[in-house]
């Protein structure tokens, strides 16, 4: 067995030690009732019989909920994707704006296009014959689990998850396909076996014989619930193995599906504090450590600027060595100069064996901003450029730039062959961009770097606290404290609250006490120091009282009740 296969193994032993302690954990209770609602529709409407009207529709038109709004909307906890139009339907109510149908043209389909490539509304006749001829055949195939390679003209995110909430004991709720590659590598899965709707199907007959995983050691729905509220044996069923499928997506999802992905060979995540960018750029190099089985310490290093973080530190410099006389004065490498010939001996060793993909490096600084960058990169910045990379073909030549250092030529072999920036090496920066040692990046910086924002990411609120009672309202006042402070205080989007503070209720419960108590210790200090600089005293205790009655369960539940 060779040492990737080897690599292989130990991941997916590491994976099924995760799986045995997660897959116990109860679902969101939200899952059951989008579940339920599913059950209801299927029970209620064959999909060989489904008539157009319940297919697509606008609901502030006042029409009933139809199968496109509850597959994308109404089940989003139950697998969400997203569709790139409409067009991804083959068939869609649209409202009528003259065009050749007139005040009759209430539809468009994937198949009509205008001179401008948008669908072109049709009449409600010939929607219905496009619908019977052409989606609802590819409908039902998806439902029977039928083999059917041509899916136009649904898109295949949404073919996906219709054939996953009729068949959820033979797919996993993952629709994006480099998800789905990822872990179809790990095990091994041929290519060919990971296209079409069916794309899971092998993942998860895979797993479900390598780890035994079962109902009986899965399901944590009360059985007698589950009974009461299904019509038939197949329903029970069914429910079961959603069950089970639900678990298993959601744990594969975190670990394979959540991670950033790294474009760019030197990139910089910026946005407000709390929206987590040092903990997802972590996570995801954790993440692809343990996918390739190598040592997390060994491909990755991670250090935090301040203003006395120097060139010494980072590349090479002057340390005082106990000698045989006393304390004498040598050129010692800094922390990226020895990340660098970690990488630049992996590269070589990659390149002589064969490899097109080297094994990847990451280098993480925290809080980039903070240092004077210029005098702490150096010389060594133009190496970081993409074109200027050491490189190493099969013959072991090399191409690439290096530079003789600050202190190259008192090293004890002089200059040697100068230093450079190995091509399999990510250099990856975060920082707040509010801070004000922004400043510190100059052009020839910035153009070096690509420029990731982040921002508040709201899902994870609600999906953290989804369960509570106070759910809606939380995710409402959090969305309408930040939209205060970026229009109502003309702040900015680079002032917003990240969520990592909004989910600091969680350690007591969503409740009045807890969110009142996160916006007194830790939100209305952060925005005192914000607008300090910008308004009076009295002013911002003005301001500061806005925002306290934006972010109040009690006084949001008035306004919502004032505005019924």
């Amino acid at each position: 067995m060779d040492m990737s296969m080897r690599n292989a193994d130990a991941s997916l032993d590491v994976l099924k030690r995760h799986w045995d302690e997660f897959k116990r954990k109860p679902l969101d209770a939200v899952v059951a009732e989008e579940w339920r609602l599913f059950l209801d529709w299927k029970n209620s409407v064959r999909i060989d019989e489904l008539p157009l009207e319940r297919y697509t529709g606008l609901l502030d038109e006042g029409s009933a909920p139809y199968f496109t709004y509850l597959i994308e909307r109404q089940t989003t906890h139950c697998g969400r994707f997203r569709a790139a139009s409409s067009n991804g339907y083959g068939v869609f109510r649209s409202r009528a704006k003259g065009g050749n149908g007139g005040e009759a043209a209430l539809y468009r389909t994937a198949g009509q296009r205008n001179a401008e490539g948008g669908a072109e509304p049709i009449s409600q006749a010939r929607a219905q014959a496009y619908f019977e001829t052409h989606v609802r055949p590819v409908l039902g195939a998806l439902a029977r689990f039928e083999d059917r390679e041509d899916l136009r003209p649904l898109e295949i995110n949404f073919a996906r998850k219709v054939a996953y909430m009729y068949n959820p004991g033979r797919l996993l709720a993952l629709y994006k396909n480099e998800v789905i590659r990822r872990i179809g590598g790990l095990l091994r899965i041929g290519e060919d076996e990971l296209e079409g709707y069916k794309a899971t199907e092998a993942i998860k007959r895979h797993l479900t014989a390598a780890w035994n995983i079962g109902a009986e050691d899965t399901c944590t729905w009360n059985p007698a619930a589950v009974a009461a509220w299904a019509r038939t044996e197949e329903d029970i069923r069914l429910s079961r193995e959603f069950e089970v499928s639900q678990k298993l997506s959601s744990f594969l999802y975190q670990r394979f599906g959540t991670a950033m992905e790294f474009e760019h060979k030197n990139t910089i995540f910026y946005g407000p504090p709390g929206t987590g960018k040092t903990h997802r750029v972590t996570e995801a190099i954790a993440q692809r450590a343990m996918l390739e089985g190598r040592s997390l310490a060994e491909m990755r290093e991670i250090v935090q600027f301040h203003p006395s973080y120097s060139y010494e530190d980072f590349i090479e410099g002057l340390k005082p060595v106990n000698s045989g006389n006393g304390i004498a004065l040598v050129v010692k490498p800094g922390v990226f100069k020895r990340f660098c010939e970690r990488a630049m001996k992996s590269l070589r060793e990659d390149r002589l064996a064969g490899k097109a993909q080297a094994r990847a490096y990451y280098f993480v600084v925290d809080e980039i901003n903070r240092a004077e960058l210029s005098r702490v990169l150096g010389e060594v910045l133009v190496c970081l450029e993409d074109s200027k990379r050491i490189d190493i073909d099969g013959e072991g030549r090399e191409t690439g730039l290096r530079v003789k250092t600050q202190y190259g030529y008192l090293a004890e072999d002089g200059d040697g062959e100068g230093f450079g920036v190995p091509a399999n090496v990510y250099f990856i920066g975060t920082m707040n961009d509010i801070d004000r040692s922004i400043d510190s990046f100059d052009m020839a910086l910035r153009r070096r770097f690509a420029w990731v924002p982040t921002a508040c990411d709201y899902d994870v609120v609600r999906e953290l606290f989804g369960a509570s009672e106070h759910a809606d309202r939380y995710e409402s006042i959090c969305r309408e404290l930040n939209a205060f402070i970026r229009d109502g205080l003309q702040l900015g989007a680079a002032y917003e609250i990240g969520h990592a503070y909004f989910m600091k209720p969680a350690q007591r419960g969503l409740s009045v006490a807890s969110v009142r108590d996160l916006f007194e210790t830790s939100i209305e200090p952060l925005l005192a120091e914000y607008l300090r600089a910008e308004y009076s005293a009295r002013e911002v205790k003005d301001k500061l009282k806005e925002a306290r009655d934006i972010f109040s369960l009690p006084r949001a539940a008035a306004r919502t009740a004032a505005g019924a």
